[in-house]
């Protein structure tokens, strides 16, 4: 029996200092299936395709590798678009070009759809380092779990918690991204956020397993973490008007899951009028489908947030909230 084939896809922009760790990652894969790794040229000024190509002639292995040309600077999404449509395999792993893959990265992901070739995502855990700034490292461990059906998927993603919203460390089926059209809407920060919403619609058979699969490094000089406060409420207010347009239906616990999204991102971008509008058509939304409660703590959030001691006492709340949970878990486990 043949292996199912994976297209490893690299947006690449400015990233000098670290593609070099990111494609050796890549070539260290001890994957024995068919592989190709398309990296997209998106037009950057440093020589970060110059080092790609350079490794590339370097390289003697079996993975094919291709760089993909834009003919002029279109952004993270237009890059995974351009790698998803010139793919030829079976599942896409979607790979940021400043973290790297763990060496048996593909291996272990590729392993549950050898047995069952239905699973339309497989989801490792992963380990978060900071390049340039002072933060702990992080690890987000997932439990072994075979989800079977989309409302089980739904309840997994509305109800843990765990479910990450990077489209980075997922293995996915080509054929599921291609039939629901699951393509990056371009022009857009925090694209990952908005695409996950869609993908949860769909999605049907979902595997999630213990093993680091995955490197990311967060650095406070990418494309979100280097943008100013203003561009990113109007992002995020883009993002929430989409989602408020496209709730599904009679979905309370969709509908719940994004107000109290809202509402923490609303206490941080409250004085930003942008942000504040996307705020209108969610509480149409919410009164057109009778979800009163929800209705009333939006309302109450955007009130609060509109003073300084309203927005202390939510931070206060929510951090009052993570110590207890914390706390819940030592004496419980």
């Amino acid at each position: 029996m043949n292996k199912p084939s994976v297209s490893i896809i690299v947006p690449v922009y400015n990233v000098a200092p670290f593609i070099e760790r990111c494609l050796k990652s890549v070539m260290s894969q001890t994957y024995t299936g068919k592989m190709e790794c398309l990296i997209v040229d998106d037009c950057g000024t440093d020589d970060s395709i110059s080092i790609s190509e350079r490794m590339i002639n370097e390289f003697n292995g079996d993975i094919r590798f291709q760089i993909l040309h834009h003919e002029q600077n279109r952004g993270l999404s237009a890059a995974r678009n351009t790698g998803t449509n010139a793919a030829i395999s079976d599942y896409l792993f979607y790979l940021d070009s400043d973290d790297e893959l763990t060496v048996d990265c593909i291996e272990k992901l590729m392993k549950p759809v050898q047995n069952d070739p239905t699973i339309e995502m497989v989801m490792g855990s992963y380990n978060r380092f900071s390049d340039s700034y002072q933060l702990p490292p992080l690890q987000r461990i997932l439990q072994e779990k075979d989800i079977v059906s989309i409302e089980a998927v739904r309840d997994y993603y509305y109800e843990r918690n765990v479910f990450s919203v990077a489209a980075w460390n997922k293995l996915i089926k080509k054929e599921f991204l291609v039939q629901h059209q699951l393509f990056f809407k371009e022009g857009l920060l925090y694209e990952d956020q908005l695409w996950i919403f869609y993908v949860v619609k769909y999605l049907s058979h979902l595997y999630t397993m213990p093993d680091i699969t995955y490197l990311h490094y967060k650095r406070p000089h990418s494309i979100t973490t280097g943008t100013g406060k203003e561009e990113r409420a109007f992002h995020y207010g883009m993002i929430y008007h989409e989602i408020t347009n496209n709730l599904t239906v009679g979905d309370r616990r969709e509908a719940k899951f994004y107000v109290r999204q809202f509402c923490s991102r609303c206490i941080k971008f409250s004085p930003i009028q942008s942000f504040r509008q996307a705020s209108l058509p969610f509480k149409k939304t919410l009164l057109r489908n009778h979800y009163i409660l929800e209705y009333i703590l939006l309302s109450a959030t955007l009130f609060l947030s509109k003073f300084a001691l309203g927005r202390s006492l939510f931070l206060f709340a929510r951090k009052t909230r993570r110590v207890i949970r914390s706390l819940f878990k030592h004496l419980c486990f």
